[in-house]
């Protein structure tokens, strides 16, 4: 059996599948001849090769998209797969049709605790008709290690409206995950910094502000004496300064006091 292109009598090309069998004689011993049969397959063929390019057309778009892509029926089981996710989870792409996608690729946890099938919101999807999208989530490898991934799951319906599977791409965030944790130690240790330079300030202004406030007192005491011009001008000079400085250091003591949310 095969098929073969032939030119017919107007000039048009027409495929044809064919078949051949032999004529035996009536004792079956010998052969004296053949039977040839043969029927015009040309637009079935066409429609065969439409439908195969459309294939490879629909795996070369599949396979050009940066995220992991794959589809499962009604049971859970895969469909199709693209490249992309093929690798990031390191199977063959034919090693994974037909198989449950949750048992192979979705399990477990994070923690490794076991993963029940009726509690993945990919799976809810067959059931309810509607999309979901998870952040953190986690996809395992064929080496037993997982990574943090994030995915979008959407329910593939036919053309009655019917869903017939879920088409789900996700993608690693193994990278976003480390910066958003650099993010939180760098901003937990400029906290720590920020906290210790409050608490220098206000250490240091009540330190400073202790001696001013025993000087102010010596000047005040020192004022009640009998004091020329000369000595009463130095030591209005030396009130106005120790004033000032204690101004100062009592406005950083309030600045701290905002910074800790204690001004009153």
């Amino acid at each position: 059996e095969g098929h073969a292109l032939l030119m017919a009598s107007n000039g048009s090309e027409c495929t044809i599948a064919d078949s051949c069998a032999p004529i035996r004689d009536t004792a079956g011993e010998s052969v004296r001849g053949a039977v040839l049969v043969f029927r015009d397959i040309t637009q079935e063929y066409a429609a065969q090769e439409a439908l195969r390019e459309s294939a490879m057309r629909i795996k070369t778009v599949l396979n050009s998209v940066g995220e992991g892509i794959y589809g499962i029926d009604m049971d859970g089981n895969i469909m199709f797969v693209n490249l992309v996710a093929a690798n990031m989870l390191g199977w063959n792409e034919q090693e994974m049709i037909g198989q449950s996608a949750h048992k192979l690729i979705h399990h477990s946890r994070a923690d490794g605790s076991f993963y029940p099938q009726s509690e993945c919101p990919i799976y809810a999807s067959l059931n309810d008709n509607r999309s979901k999208h998870r952040e953190n989530e986690v996809y395992w490898r064929t080496d037993g290690n997982c990574f943090p991934a994030s995915y979008h799951a959407t329910p593939m319906l036919n053309d009655s409206g019917e869903t017939v599977g879920v088409i789900v791409s996700f993608r690693d965030i193994t990278d976003r995950k480390r910066n958003e944790e650099s993010l939180i130690l760098a901003k937990n240790a400029a906290e720590q910094a920020n906290q210790a330079k409050d608490s220098f300030l206000a250490t240091m202004s009540h330190e400073i502000r202790t001696p001013l406030t025993g000087i102010l007192g010596m000047l005040e005491v020192l004022s009640l004496t009998q004091l020329d011009n000369e000595q009463d001008k130095t030591l209005k000079a030396a009130w106005s300064s120790a004033r000032n400085l204690l101004r100062i250091v009592n406005d950083i003591l309030d600045w701290s006091k905002i910074q800790d949310g204690k001004l009153a």
